[in-house]
């Protein structure tokens, strides 16, 4: 029990710091961070980079989130509820920073608000790191070293050649990502559901923690082995590969619930 007051204190915590990055807003806040450097953006316009943009670290709050593949690094975005206002840029040392508004602007204007933004990547590209609130995301990648991602109820979609590191935090937003993973999974979720599609065998850590959310791992039908330590109060398991221990064990499953249940299955 130690273990999911802990986890419920790491999921409280994740919500507290979205509220104090501003992307999060009550009565008398307004959206704020240190606006030193930053851009505002063009309406209607297409705004290219040039040069690499290796990572993008962004504050959303709703709409649409949507990375797609292409050949020139760009962004642009769109009112979808209400009135538009531009968005605010910097980039820095390789790091796009995104913001959904301008630094200090007013939680009463912005309210009831939506936007669409598209970020056309490069395979050079290969960051993400994402604050959002309740945006829906679709993420699609050549490669990347990490994508970390904090949701309160956007649900989150990702698909990658590769990815080597994936951190995961939300409250009711799930993830399902499908990606060749070659490095570690961290995943903490209050109720969104987490899919995690391995396209690749390989000998990898999932860190999975959960209250309610059920979390399904596809596994490549030829995994050489799989080890699955198991803490729930009343969720359940049930694996494709017939138990909790299979082949050599070269992947390590760590699973932790309050009533959410693990399934291992074969990935199609």
């Amino acid at each position: 029990m130690k273990r999911f007051i802990i986890t419920l204190s790491v999921f409280l915590a994740a919500v507290l710091l979205l509220s104090g990055c501003g992307v999060n807003f009550s009565v008398g806040l307004n959206y704020s961070y240190d606006g030193t450097g930053y851009e505002k953006f063009e309406e209607n316009k297409v705004k290219t980079f040039e040069g690499t943009v290796q990572k993008v670290d962004m504050d959303w709050i709703a709409g649409k989130i949507s990375f797609v593949r292409g050949d020139t690094f760009s962004i642009v975005e769109k009112a979808v509820k209400g009135d538009y206002f531009p968005l605010y840029y910097k980039l820095e040392a390789g790091t796009l920073y995104i913001k959904w508004a301008e630094d200090g602007a007013s939680s009463k204007l912005l309210n009831n608000r939506a936007k669409e933004i598209t970020v056309t990547v490069t395979e050079e590209f290969g960051a993400v790191k994402l604050n959002n609130v309740s945006s829906r995301v679709d993420i699609d990648l050549y490669n990347a070293d990490k994508i970390d991602i904090k949701t309160v109820s956007g649900g989150v979609g990702v698909k990658a050649d590769t990815v080597k590191e994936v951190r995961f935090d939300g409250v009711s937003g799930g993830l399902d990502i499908s990606a060749e993973i070659t490095g570690a999974v961290d995943t903490n979720t209050v109720s969104g559901k987490i899919t995690l599609t391995q396209k690749k065998d390989a000998a990898i850590q999932y860190k999975l923690n959960t209250v309610s959310g059920d979390v399904e791992l596809r596994l490549p039908a030829g995994t050489a082995g799989y080890k699955a330590k198991i803490s729930s109060v009343s969720g359940d398991f049930d694996s494709d590969f017939g138990q909790r221990e299979y082949g050599d064990g070269s992947v390590s499953v760590d699973f932790n619930s309050v009533s959410a249940d693990l399934k291992i299955a074969k990935a199609e």
